[in-house]
């Protein structure tokens, strides 16, 4: 290699190297001086705070920062200037009074675009798409609609009640766990996708699901997503190749990725379903606002925007579709198979509790749609023990997309927000002093909307009928 060559690749070097230092510094910037605490221990040069984040202890580190900063502290992650917090006055500005400016959840560098890539469903929308989604999907989670999917719902279940009651009779132990997401993903499979038959074993598209989200796979991709958060300005790079990484497994036969080969199946059952058949799954309500001639879905959303006077547009690309249907079907089924084996556990350590569960789901003759909403301990016990186990906590996230003051914090735009959940379930000040106790009845006088993060969507309903 030349001189010449040589000083070039070295000058081009060091450019990009000062400025991704130089962008680095202008981030942490925006959460330096502007009220929020700055975590000083744990931190690495390139990944910042990105690996407290991404560990199983998250919630009990930010227990440990709490304590030392309050409850609202700032750090990097990655290269992304991030603002966490238990506050929930401050939490109430963000996500109701002032929602405008906070509409955007934390931005995700290992995603497209929310706002140009076609591939993008209800959880990773933001802004004007967000609600058109949220909107056009809403329906079918009305009690309307789940009151016609009741009898789906009760026929996966008592088929679930009498394998497992034939299972015990052999085997008094059993690993519960497994058999709800067996149950969770045959009820979504059946009310999302509008499978006609229930499957509860050997289920191809669970298997598919369970396999993306392995140990190993995580670790591959924690890895990737890692280099990512810390350096987005290889993100072009690192599309094309993934790109090139996917074309040589398929020439090559190799194991596609599990969840292209879920949406692949999806779009297959997508492409089958006509307009207004008489059905009342979710995807049914979605092929019924599809539109494949549709272009004008790409909007500007990185800004501050009034969603009382956003006007709908009652169409769905394909792609959204597909992605919304992946979506329903992934993100629900193990949450609420973790929640049912939380107040399984719960239950069976709190026999009194257990028994007056019993005797309100045993007092009617019928277990209809209308006698479950009317069930108020089975409520609250779904209440507590999502109170007490918040599900998905470090994805309820916001992001500031305009400069806005709350109090004494000063919110810059790009700024991202981390909600620490769990800390705020278990704060005393808010449940009191027995916050760390299983008890239902603490929602007679103790609920709060918004401090219930996780107790919202597709989780919520199918957990009141199961």
């Amino acid at each position: 290699m030349s001189i010449v060559a040589l000083s070039a690749v070295l000058i081009s070097t060091v450019v990009i190297i000062c400025s991704v230092l130089y962008s680095r510094y202008l981030a942490k910037c925006s959460i330096t001086g502007r009220g929020f605490p700055l975590v000083k221990e744990g931190g690495e040069l390139l990944y910042g705070h990105l690996k407290t984040t991404n560990c199983q202890s998250t919630p009990w580190i930010f227990a440990e920062y709490r304590k030392r900063y309050g409850k609202t502290f700032a750090f990097m992650q990655g290269a992304f200037p991030t603002v966490v917090t238990s506050d929930i006055n401050l939490i109430e500005e963000i996500c109701l009074k002032k929602f405008s400016y906070f509409h955007s959840r934390m931005a995700d560098p290992t995603s497209g675009n929310p706002d140009q890539s076609c591939n993008v469903h209800m959880f990773a929308a933001r802004g004007q798409r967000w609600k058109r989604i949220r909107s056009l999907t809403s329906p079918a989670l009305s009690n309307k609609n789940l009151k016609l999917l009741y009898p789906t719902i009760e026929d996966s279940v008592n088929r679930w009640m009498n394998e497992l009651s034939r299972d015990v009779l052999k085997n008094p132990d059993q690993e519960i766990h497994r058999r709800f997401q067996n149950l969770t993903f045959d009820v979504i499979a059946r009310c999302c996708l509008g499978r006609s038959e229930s499957c509860q074993h050997n289920d191809a598209n669970l298997e598919l699901i369970l396999k993306k989200f392995s140990g190993t796979k995580m670790w591959r991709k924690l890895t990737f997503n890692s280099l990512l958060w810390s350096l987005p300005q290889l993100k072009r790079i690192f599309a094309l190749g993934t790109l090139i990484w996917d074309s040589t497994c398929s020439l090559l036969g190799l194991p596609a990725d599990p969840m292209g080969t879920f949406s692949s199946n999806i779009e297959q059952i997508v492409e089958k379903r006509e307009k207004f058949d008489v059905r009342h799954d979710f995807l049914q309500f979605m092929k019924n606002v599809e539109d494949n001639e549709w272009s004008e879905w790409k909007s500007s959303n990185d800004v501050r925007i009034e969603m009382a006077t956003t006007r709908i547009v009652k169409k769905l690309i394909p792609e959204e579709l597909i992605s919304t249907a992946r979506f329903m079907s992934t993100a629900g089924f193990d949450t609420t198979a973790n929640t049912l084996t939380y107040i399984t556990f719960l239950l069976s350590c709190h026999p009194e509790i257990q028994e007056k569960l019993r005797a309100e789901v045993s007092s009617p003759t019928e277990i209809s749609f209308e006698a479950v909403q009317s069930m108020q301990y089975l409520h609250w016990t779904l209440a507590e023990t999502l109170r007490l186990f918040p599900h998905a906590s470090l994805l309820q996230s916001r992001r500031c997309v305009q400069d806005s003051v709350i109090g004494n914090y000063e919110f810059k735009r790009g700024v991202n927000i981390m909600f620490d959940t769990w800390s705020l379930h278990h704060d005393p000040e808010t449940w009191g002093t027995d916050a760390e106790i299983f008890r239902p009845e603490r929602t007679i006088v103790g609920w709060i909307s918004f401090a219930i993060l996780s107790w919202d969507g597709i989780r919520h309903h199918i957990l009141k009928l199961i």
